[in-house]
């Protein structure tokens, strides 16, 4: 018997100076499921955490309440639950299912049709597995989930245009720069953020692009790909002094610059403004920046605007896409309940079978019956009832399964009165 709840926060209820103190690290992921599963004595669990969502998906044999799941999340980064409690969002059984589907296929991204997440939701999922917090639930569930990520992406227009925090970056500065001379673009941190967004901006060719990175040589080896200028990372003063742009993606768990930086750094500029978009999470630049004159900052959340705007040119892919979404996890949902409705049936089955051969052969042994013809009516005739009996809870398990509605409670409600769990 498994339960399957999610809660979680994300870009669409929880502003960004909040959701950044609930972002986790692959290392901090492994060590919050192990701790997690053990204390909440769970079968299986994953987390996902992004620069847009953290979110706890959990199997239990028990039924568990939203809130103390929200507890142990808030309580490894020692945030009061309570505090945050309007942000959360939460789902059960076939709503969580659905939802799953949904962010690994792009519908709930910020940028809708990007194609990161899907690559951040098999991370999550090679985390979980390999700190065995796994198992039959979510390993069916994981598979089917990819399957239909890929079959949207295939199948549907969702990835066409600017699908990308960076490219989104990229196409918000189109519309800021107006420099007479080609900008100087400095990108701090050559991660798989700072090379996608590297990469967006060489594609554009908007102007000199110059990398920098804590490892000295990842800048190298990516500017030698892009004929870019790799740059160390104690230059990073004397290019923020020079460039017209810079997008941080560092990966920092702190700020890397500071408002006295930037205004230092401002004063020597004359009247250009210093275009920054921080794309971390946590954030890169401080944020009371955005009070320096001649200083334009932007984070990931700013972007919404030009991605909502992006979200309007697909709304007929973004229909068809969420129809299939829609589709597979009815089938995904429908497969996995009925892989757990099966064993409640066979049990159901195997205690009826054992109740009635004991009772039939004390029933043969009081009645003397030692004719085989007889005694296989007796035999036929016991079937038939227990057969008859069963028909309609069996059907009804069944038929819940396929609507998603119940299952779980009939099932629960079939092993206790019968005792099954004793079988």
């Amino acid at each position: 018997m498994s339960y399957f709840y999610y809660v979680g926060v994300s870009h669409k209820t929880f502003p960004l100076s909040h959701r950044e103190k609930l972002f986790f690290s692959p290392e901090e992921t492994s060590l919050l499921l192990e701790d997690f599963k053990q204390k909440a004595n769970v079968d299986e669990c994953l987390l996902l955490s992004t620069c847009n969502r953290t979110e706890l998906y959990v199997v239990s044999n028990k039924e568990l309440s939203p809130s103390s799941l929200q507890e142990h999340l808030c309580a490894a980064v020692e945030i009061d639950a309570t505090s945050i409690a309007p942000y959360w969002q939460a789902a059960s059984g076939f709503e969580a299912v659905l939802h799953l589907f949904s962010v690994s296929s792009s519908l709930d991204s910020l940028v809708l049709g990007e194609a990161q997440i899907l690559g951040q939701v098999k991370n999550a999922y090679h985390i979980a597995h390999n700190c065995n917090c796994t198992g039959p639930f979510l390993n069916q569930l994981m598979h089917r989930t990819f399957y239909t990520a890929k079959r949207v992406r295939s199948e549907t227009g969702i990835g066409l245009g600017a699908t990308s925090l960076s490219s989104i970056a990229v196409e918000l500065l189109e519309g800021k720069l107006c420099t007479r001379t080609p900008p100087t673009v400095l990108v701090v941190g050559t991660g798989k953020m700072g090379t996608v967004t590297a990469k967006a901006f060489c594609k554009k060719e908007l102007g000199q692009l110059v990398l920098i990175n804590r490892t000295f040589q990842t800048a190298v080896k990516l500017a030698a790909e892009l004929g870019a200028h790799a740059a160390r990372w104690d230059e990073l003063d004397t290019w923020l002094a020079k460039a017209d742009v810079v997008i941080t993606c560092s990966g920092s768990e702190k700020p890397i610059i500071s408002a006295s930086q930037l205004k230092n750094i401002t004063s020597c500029r004359a009247d250009r403004t210093l275009h920054l978009i921080d794309l971390g999470v946590p954030r890169d630049v401080e944020e009371n920046a955005r009070t320096l004159a001649n200083v334009s900052l932007y984070n990931i959340d700013d972007l919404q605007d030009v991605a909502t705007h992006n979200k309007s040119l697909r709304k007929n892919e973004a229909k068809q896409a969420s129809e299939m979404v829609q589709e597979e996890a009815e089938l995904a949902y429908r497969d996995i309940v009925l892989s757990l409705v099966d064993p409640t049936i066979a049990n159901l089955r195997i205690k009826c079978e054992e109740v009635r051969k004991k009772e039939v052969d004390k029933a043969l042994k009081q009645l003397g019956l030692k004719d085989e013809k007889q005694a296989e009516i007796l035999d036929k005739c016991t079937q038939a009832i227990i057969k008859k009996i069963l028909h309609d809870p069996i059907l009804s398990l069944k038929e819940a399964s396929t609507r998603q509605e119940y299952e779980q409670e009939l099932c629960f409600l079939i092993r206790k009165i019968f005792q099954l769990d004793q079988v």
